[in-house]
């Protein structure tokens, strides 16, 4: 019996792993699809639906900020992810899920705060901070 247990336990812990590794893969695909979508010119906001609509402006004109500096070069600019929330953010009322930070040139220039929300790949811009 005791070798059932920890052999579901390490199932679930498997799982419980993968899952989070699916989330911040969706955060990471979603700000970079965001990105290229402010580099191209695209309009963004279709990506955006479930974000704040007072949040939207600031976000994309940060992003058309960040853009620019890396002089529209996708080589230039870097997109790391992580699961859970930051306090670079200052005193929030609602957490994050994970956080993106954009690089330009190995310089933190963005950070943004998310949400993933199901169904998966569902995610919400719902703060950024400037490094």
């Amino acid at each position: 019996m005791a070798v059932v247990i920890v052999a579901v336990a390490g199932v679930i812990g498997v799982w419980g792993s993968r899952q989070k590794e699916r989330q911040r893969r969706a955060v990471h695909d979603f700000v970079a699809a965001l990105a290229d979508d402010v580099q191209r010119g695209n309009d963004p906001a279709p990506r955006l639906r479930g974000t704040d609509r007072s949040l939207m402006p600031l976000v994309i004109s940060r992003l058309e900020a960040v853009t620019a500096l890396s002089g529209g070069t996708p080589a230039k600019f870097e997109i790391e992810t992580m699961t859970g929330d930051t306090d670079a953010a200052g005193q929030v009322p609602a957490p994050a899920t994970h956080t993106a930070i954009l690089r330009v040139d190995g310089n933190d220039v963005l950070g943004l705060r998310l949400v993933h929300r199901d169904p998966p790949g569902d995610v919400v811009i719902i703060g950024y901070w400037t490094p």
